[in-house]
């Protein structure tokens, strides 16, 4: 917890008194008057009164307070001092009277438990996103028992159970529950105790479901210690990627150079239990003919990047259920035969989003990784989240093949990748929230958000945005039947925020805590478990 508060006043040194006035009306010191130090939760506020006193230590009316903040995202204050709470931590206000000045910290406090390991957990009072219509449900309450949703409806009618661990909203603050995040694009990076650690990044955001997308015998540990109980977003784990020679990864993952070899692995990578097969940028198309054709045989899904001698046609003929990156696109519909240049024909745009759309394909863009520019990576090892991030991970971003790209080449990138999106969007082709995390200065957990922001700005609205991170999402993993939407029966994997991530899906970065299979951890506690893991690499 942070320190206590503390009052500061600070006198300035006047050459006299204003024309006009007397020594009585000099401002010798200033303080801060508040009922409290303390405000429970962001969204909550207390009004400030700032004292002028004379040098008698008498009270001066009539004078105006300039009133400003040091930490305007912890906390704001406006021009009649009333201080309204941001996000946890402590914040510095400072009342400013004829020239002296005062300070006082306030504290903007975790009033939740910090975590929970009760079997009957409810929540009271809460407006909840339940992802199956585009209007929250007001004023309810959730019972989760086992880590189940086993009860849901309006709060003055549902009882809650006299066993349960009761998290209640406060009064006239707007509390959301949505369904946990789903990324379903990441990689896991580094030593098994590194992935334990990027793991909880993941549920510090919100995350509680990842799609790794070129797994290995780590990740499948990972995997089934999840389902066992430890911490960490569910995983679905796709398998080493299938290239073919020449690829940058044939030193950990060989290539693939015939038809009879890529049958083998596809036949082996089921038996291993992978979820999905996963192909990549240099088969050949014998090759990806066969990978297809027995993971069809088996019953295992193909997934990963159009290969570039595999044009989009034939992806789609040939049922790959998901693609990555918006590859493949390029050659049909720009005049660069590449969506980082050139100029899109809108034409052949909407053609292929119509062909796309028909064919049922999922579509996985990774705008944040794709539009990342020099200046934004900088950013992003400036920023206090780069300390939670494990050593070898650090080093593939600093030492990958991924930069950044100028900001000029960005900002094309940005608009042809986010024409395609809206295109598919607009005819009705299925997307994912997907942000290529562990690569590219996308940092587990945290880029998610971001990848939100940038669906809408590609013109989704913050309700598609949603789904294609949670409902829909869900149903692409095929387990649209225990997680991402909000009913009973389903998994308790929830985000309680501050605010209607329906109107801004900035909103779901105002955590007020996280629930990952009925494990309830508030944000407090969340922020300690990362500083914990800052402190483990020096950060």
């Amino acid at each position: 917890m942070l320190g206590a508060a503390s009052l500061v006043a600070i006198s300035c040194d006047s050459a006299g008194p204003p024309d006009g006035s007397t020594a009585g009306t000099i401002v010798s010191s200033v303080t801060i008057d508040a009922a409290s130090d303390t405000l429970e939760g962001p969204g909550h506020s207390v009004q400030l009164k700032a004292v002028a006193l004379n040098a008698a230590g008498e009270e001066i009316e009539g004078t105006t307070t300039k009133w400003s903040s040091f930490d305007e995202a912890i906390a704001t204050v406006d021009a009649s001092g009333r201080l309204q709470a941001e996000d946890f931590g402590q914040a510095f206000i400072r009342a400013e009277i004829d020239g002296t000045v005062a300070q006082r910290a306030f504290l903007v406090a975790d009033v939740l438990p910090p975590s929970s390991t009760a079997s009957t957990l409810a929540f009271v009072g809460v407006d909840v996103v339940t992802m199956v219509t585009a209007s929250p449900l007001v004023d309810q309450t959730i019972v989760i028992r086992d880590g189940i949703i086993s009860e849901m409806g309006p709060a003055a009618t549902t009882p809650i159970p006299p066993d349960a661990a009761v998290i209640e909203a406060a009064q006239n603050q707007p509390w959301f529950i949505m369904p946990g995040l789903v990324d379903s694009h990441i990689h896991m990076t580094g030593s098994s105790a590194e992935q334990d650690d990027v793991l909880k990044l993941y549920v510090a955001n919100g995350v509680t479901t990842v799609r790794e997308m070129w797994a290995n015998g780590n990740s499948r540990t990972q995997r089934d210690r999840i389902e066992l109980g430890a911490l960490g977003p569910r995983v679905f784990a796709a398998s080493p990627g299938m290239d073919g020679p020449g690829g940058p990864w044939a030193g950990s993952t060989p290539p693939v150079s015939d038809a009879s070899n890529a049958r083998s692995l596809v036949r082996r990578y089921e038996t291993e239990g992978y979820d999905f097969v996963k192909v990549y940028n240099l088969l050949e198309i014998d090759v990806y003919q066969a990978i297809m054709e027995e993971a069809d045989a088996v019953g295992i899904r193909v997934i990963g990047h159009v290969p570039q001698k595999v044009n989009l046609q034939m992806a789609l003929d040939h049922r790959q259920y998901s693609m990555e990156h918006l590859l493949g696109f390029g050659p049909m519909v720009s005049s660069t035969g590449n969506l980082n240049s050139g100029t899109l024909n809108g034409a052949r745009v909407e053609e292929w989003s119509a062909k796309v759309a028909a064919s049922g394909t999922w579509n996985s863009p990774t705008l944040s990784v794709l539009i990342l520019s020099t200046e934004r990576a900088r950013e992003i090892r400036r920023s206090n989240a780069y300390r939670y991030v494990p050593p070898s991970m650090k080093n593939f971003f600093e030492t990958g093949f991924h930069q950044g790209v100028s900001n000029s080449t960005s900002e094309v990138i940005d608009l042809n990748h986010k024409s395609m999106v809206r295109a598919l969007r607009d005819a009705g082709a299925p997307l994912l929230v997907s942000t290529d995390a562990g690569f590219g200065y996308m940092l587990p957990g945290f880029s998610i958000h971001d990848e939100l922001a940038h669906l809408v700005d590609a013109g989704l609205t913050p309700f598609e945005a949603l789904t294609a991170g949670t409902a829909d999402a869900a149903r692409f993993l095929g387990g649209d039947k225990e997680f991402g939407t909000v009913e009973i029966g389903k998994s308790a994997d929830l985000i309680l925020v501050f605010g209607n991530p329906l109107e801004d899906v900035e909103r779901a970065r105002r955590r007020l805590g996280v629930m990952v299979r009925g494990r309830w951890f508030s944000e407090t506690r969340l922020r300690s478990m990362l500083e914990e893991v800052a402190d483990k690499y020096g950060g």
